[in-house]
């Protein structure tokens, strides 16, 4: 979807449009490998709702583009940098969102259920 509408409306070719496809393909990646890292330096909460926030700023790139059709390189830089920025940020959303299990018991929590039922903590 993103690909047509670059490629009609900001007059991008066939290799500028693959090419801010594999931006956002190496951000993907790199998001993987480096999300546990940011996990354990930030609080999950901000965390998490900038990982929000991310996709919508960046998705704001390309419209503004848009303002300099005449020279190719910044707008070519600006979809690149877009589509890095939107799916790192979805990455680490979607990754954080797996790890924090909303709802799950916590151990402490489960040790006390057992406790309670059973009378003995379990082993």
């Amino acid at each position: 979807m993103m690909e047509s509408l670059v490629a009609r409306n900001l007059d991008m070719n066939a290799t500028e449009v693959g090419l801010a496809a594999t931006c956002r393909g190496i951000a993907g990646i790199i998001s993987a490998a480096v999300t546990g890292r940011i996990i354990s330096r930030i609080p999950s909460g901000p965390l998490y709702i900038h990982s929000l926030l991310g996709p919508s700023l960046a998705a704001v790139l390309v419209p503004l583009s848009s303002a300099f059709v005449g020279h190719r390189p910044v707008v070519l830089i600006a979809v690149c940098l877009s589509q890095f920025l939107w799916s790192f940020t979805v990455t680490v959303s979607v990754i954080l969102g797996e790890s924090i299990n909303i709802g799950e018991p916590t151990v402490k929590t489960y040790i006390r259920r057992v406790t309670e039922k059973t009378g003995q903590a379990p082993e």
